[in-house]
């Protein structure tokens, strides 16, 4: 074998048999390459392979760590909020207002909720939590006219849908979402407690009660900590 791929073996190992556990870090390159007595160029071609398949994170100025597991399990396929999918996770949901306001309907707005150039949208900008961990950073933007009681509601750790659905008598009935990569800011970084150019998810949802769109959401979520998963069934014409 060649000796890079020796390396990426024996830190398999390593970290497969729990001699190295998730979150911890690696020694430095130099070191490991007078451990392993290789060039740089050699050690590094390992540490890419390791990296590739998700095993290690490398953070520039930091050093190298072992990746922790998911925190959060997300199928997808049905409706779901996130207080409910991780309460039902056995984690501990929490959220802390980063903004409150009533402001009006921007044109993106009005677009993405059907509504009147002359609107106003309460704006809710969240950082959201699982077992005090940092998960996510949220900006939902939610018609005034439809739930002004949000203005001034504490909702604690209540689910804004369920809130959404006993204040105003609505009943959600869907969403539509998309999902896309994204690199976090440095201020992003900073608010979800990882490296500046840490990987994360771009999610963006319209909430909608029946033909009425309630909620438009932008979800920045920690790609390191939250994992989507998805059942695909085989139909017979899929065959």
């Amino acid at each position: 074998m060649p000796r890079y791929a020796v390396i990426e073996e024996e830190i398999r190992q390593k970290i497969g048999s729990g001699e190295i556990r998730p979150g911890e870090p690696l020694p430095p390159e130099l070191r490991l390459c007078r451990d392993f007595g290789v060039s740089r160029h050699t050690l590094r071609r390992a540490l890419e392979s390791l990296q590739r398949d998700g095993l290690i994170t490398r953070h520039p100025g930091r050093g190298t760590f072992i990746t922790r597991p998911p925190l959060v399990t997300q199928p997808l396929g049905g409706f779901y909020s996130f207080v409910g999918s991780l309460t039902q996770q056995g984690l501990a949901p929490r959220s802390i207002t980063l903004e409150r306001a009533v402001v009006p309907a921007s044109k993106q707005s009005q677009e993405k909720l059907a509504i009147g150039p002359n609107e106003q949208v309460i704006r809710l900008i969240r950082k959201r939590l699982a077992d005090e961990t940092p998960l996510a950073l949220e900006i939902a933007e939610i018609p005034y006219r439809l739930f002004p009681s949000l203005a001034t509601l504490d909702l604690g750790d209540r689910s804004l849908y369920e809130a959404l659905e006993q204040e105003s008598g609505l009943l959600i009935t869907g969403a539509a979402e998309t999902i896309r990569p994204v690199v976090l800011s440095k201020e992003e970084a900073a608010l979800l407690e990882v490296p500046s150019g840490s990987a994360a998810f771009h999610v963006e949802r319209l909430t909608s009660a029946r033909e009425q769109r309630v909620e438009w959401r932008r979800s920045l979520i920690r790609g390191d900590r939250y994992l989507y998963s998805v059942e695909l069934p085989r139909t017979r014409s899929s065959s």
